[in-house]
């Protein structure tokens, strides 16, 4: 999945990058807004208008994904043991899903979180009571950095419909490196009123009034950050010896994994007072997933990195409890002829053959990843891929423009239904492989895997359009470059977008009078151009001659004129550039810095738009994107964070910018400005099909109003205002949020790991 701390995305300001599209915020009830001229120096000035004080009604909403399926980091799974075909999934930046058919289908029980609490979105952990199937708990935060956001344990008593919160005094990494390792989070399988839960930099915490209340455990060892290659990744797992203890009282016995090699197994033998390091532990190596055999073992997979990228050794071990023995039971050895270098990841059991387990291999990149299976105990493996076929025809993507589907990749985790031995799921970096007839392979027959992700959707869109004409929605997204949707229930036919096909889309843009053409940028393979355009409405995709000068890093951003004829890439760390022959020459735009973006106003073909963030000005270019001067300074207070400027796609010169938080309109083409009084932190906007018989489009934001978060409409040139979404649809950060420009009402909000959503009024 995309680490947003690190990978441009359209809508978050890098260093030294142009500014792109935005991100907004969270719930909120809404209240009328107003229009008030802000203060400049170059014009004359209205009046300002009364404030209104009546809270609008809000309007109800049915929100769906457009389908793509998966798409991102699936870091762990799991079922409860104590009623049929009920199974968890957690994600890196997507949230946590939940399936009552075994993983047929999902849904989302984590889209109540909005902007200011996007970091719950990135899935830490999560676990359930062994005798309680209505309870879950979740240790969400996506980022363990001293800049990340909130963390805390979330607990819920209905499978993941409600929650209470226990907000944490430390970070957490759901999208860190590690975030693959075990389930760190663990309830006692005897007394479910006690938890821990081993964090990444704060040591061992326990809780005894099932998650109200945490207390660090100050007898174990490691108490902080561990040195060497696991020093942000800490305890990797927590798991009960359920045998050791009786019902109605806390399991005295109770391991810890911790990413610190040589001394990375901790084993307490009264509930967790006091701990020592279990001696004879491989070397070199420490453990990422351990799985209990009760009373007689555990079963690790190790690794000498903690994930998903960068490890080149493991092994599979065994530890008998009853005279603490350890036994190398690897499949295969990491390094050896014909083996390649790598680790192992997802270790399972089957609940009712004890001696059948199952184990991935992970960063085997060649001759490829794939997963071992045994059914005496380690004393045989099988491999799990070799022969067997791959299926994914609801979801064209996975296939990545090729003929069939062999491997799969980051595969940190795997589990074993408790409830069917030969239905079989696995996490990958693209989602989750299921296959329900794993047990052909204990006979030599061949084993099928399916796609099973329906219901998750964990793209990170970081830009999306609706044209007029053509397909109501083209995106591009993080790591799968970009999807075409001529049906927004299914998956494209054509999978992404190719000719060439790049790792990650930056931009996209339309030109308003030719829908058909369409350009695109973004980051991939150093040796194609970076830029591709499409005369055909997406169909088909054709790379600009040349790449645009400067562009060290590929992607960026691009704009086209309302006619098509002028082409505007502002590549990262470089200053844009114009192009009228489809990239055979490129000229920087002269009055513009490497920090500025430009966008094309969607009436004029010759008019262009920037904004400079240092200075606050606003600048526009009258003879194609050859020259900018500055038109109004300063509209916003200087070295604002974010800009977005949505040129008005029915009336020449009529803009709406967001910069520094602030919501700024003018009708002028930047003469002068009106702001947006009550609304803030605005970060994203665009533009929808107007209401019947009027010819001013919907506006549509995201922001905060009068102190509230969320989704604004507005049909009369913001005057007023209604609410779109609710408490419980608020889907994290928002990338981009735009209207369809044929569908009265419709709303696309491109999220920061939800994919992307579309919401109508409901009927």
């Amino acid at each position: 999945m995309v680490s947003r701390a690190f990978v441009p995305i359209e809508g978050v300001q890098q260093p030294f990058m142009p500014i792109l599209s935005q991100r907004t915020s969270r719930p909120y009830f809404p209240k009328l807004l107003v229009l008030a001229w802000i203060t400049l120096p170059i014009a004359a000035q209205t009046p300002q208008l009364p404030p209104i004080s009546e809270t609008p009604q809000s309007v109800p909403y049915l929100w769906k994904n457009v389908m793509i399926r998966a798409g991102g980091f699936i870091s762990g799974l799991l079922f409860s043991p104590t009623q049929k075909g009920l199974v968890y999934a957690r994600t890196d930046v997507g949230g946590a899903y939940r399936s009552t058919d075994a993983g047929e289908h999902w849904t989302a029980i984590t889209d109540q979180f909005g902007r200011e609490e996007d970091n719950f979105l990135g899935i830490e952990s999560m676990a359930v009571d062994p005798n309680d199937a209505k309870k879950l708990y979740l240790a969400v935060g996506m980022y363990s950095a001293d800049w990340g956001g909130p963390a805390a344990i979330l607990r819920s008593d209905d499978q993941g419909a409600t929650y209470q919160m226990t907000r944490m005094p430390f970070k957490m990494g759901g999208n860190d490196n590690g975030r693959g390792c075990g389930e760190r989070l663990a309830v006692d399988p005897n007394l479910g009123s006690v938890l821990f839960f081993g964090s990444r930099k704060a040591g061992l915490w326990k809780s005894t009034d099932s998650g109200a209340t945490w207390n660090k455990v100050e007898s174990f060892p490691v108490t902080g950050k561990v040195t060497g290659v696991g020093q942000d990744t800490g305890i990797t797992f927590v798991v009960f010896e359920a045998a050791s203890g009786t019902t109605g009282k806390a399991t005295p016995v109770l391991y810890a994994g911790v990413a610190q090699a040589d001394s990375g197994l901790y084993r307490s033998k009264d509930g967790g007072e006091t701990w020592e390091l279990v001696p004879g532990a491989p070397a070199g190596l420490f453990p990422s997933h351990g799985v209990v055999l009760p009373g007689k073992a555990i079963y690790f997979s190790y690794v000498n990195n903690v994930g998903p990228n960068d490890i080149t050794d493991g092994s599979v071990q065994r530890l008998t409890l009853a005279d603490g023995k350890w036994k190398d039971l690897s499949p295969v050895k990491p390094g050896g002829e014909g083996q390649g270098k790598f680790g192992f990841g997802g270790i399972t059991m089957d609940a009712e053959h004890p001696n059948t387990l199952m184990v991935t291999t992970i960063d085997r990149w060649w001759p490829g990843d794939t997963v071992f299976r045994t059914t005496d105990g380690g004393k045989h493996w099988k491999d799990g891929f070799d022969g067997s076929t791959f299926t994914a025809s609801a979801v064209p993507w996975v296939y990545r423009h090729h003929e069939t589907i062999t491997r799969t990749h980051w595969m940190n985790d795997i589990k074993i239904d408790p409830f069917d031995s030969g239905k079989v799921m696995l996490t990958s970096g693209e989602g989750i492989w299921g296959s329900a007839n794993m047990t052909a392979l204990d006979t030599g027959k061949q084993v099928h895997w399916g796609f099973p992700n329906e219901g998750i959707e964990e793209v990170v869109p970081v830009g999306i359009v609706s044209p007029p004409q053509g397909a109501p929605l083209l995106s591009v997204v993080g790591d799968l470059d970009g999807f075409r949707h001529e049906d927004l229930r299914r998956s494209p036919a054509g999978g992404s977008f190719s000719n060439p096909t790049y790792s990650g889309g930056t931009s996209i843009d339309f030109a308003q009078s030719d829908p058909k053409i369409i350009v695109r940028v973004g980051n991939g393979d150093p040796k194609v151009v970076h830029g591709v355009y499409s005369l055909d409405n997406g169909v088909t995709w054709k790379p600009f001659a040349n790449e645009v000068p400067g562009s060290d890093k590929g992607g960026g951003t691009v704009a086209i004129s309302a006619d098509g004829k002028t082409v505007v890439w502002t590549p990262y760390h470089g200053v844009p550039q114009w192009t009228a022959d489809w990239g055979r020459n490129w000229s920087a735009c002269a009055g513009l810095n490497d920090k500025m973006r430009v966008v094309a106003d969607r009436v004029n073909p010759v008019k262009f738009y920037s904004f400079d963030l240092e200075m606050g000005q606003f600048l526009e270019s009258l003879d194609g994107a050859h020259s900018f001067n500055v038109r109004t300074e300063p509209v916003s207070a200087p070295k604002a964070r974010y800009a977005k400027i949505a040129p008005n796609p029915l009336r020449e010169g009529d803009l709406w910018i967001a910069a520094g938080g602030k919501v700024y309109h003018s009708s002028d083409s930047g003469v002068t400005f009106v702001e947006l009084v009550g609304m803030t932190d605005v970060q994203t906007l665009g533009f929808g099909r107007p209401a019947a018989g009027s010819t001013t489009p919907m506006i549509v934001m995201n922001g905060t109003a009068v102190g509230v978060e969320g989704t604004f409409r507005s049909y009369d040139d913001g005057l007023s205002w209604v609410r779109i979404d609710d408490a419980m649809h608020q889907f994290g950060w928002k990338n981009a949020v735009i209207g369809d420009p044929r569908v009265t009402g419709r709303v696309y909000v491109a999220t920061g790991g939800r994919g992307i959503l579309y919401g109508e009024p409901a009927k």
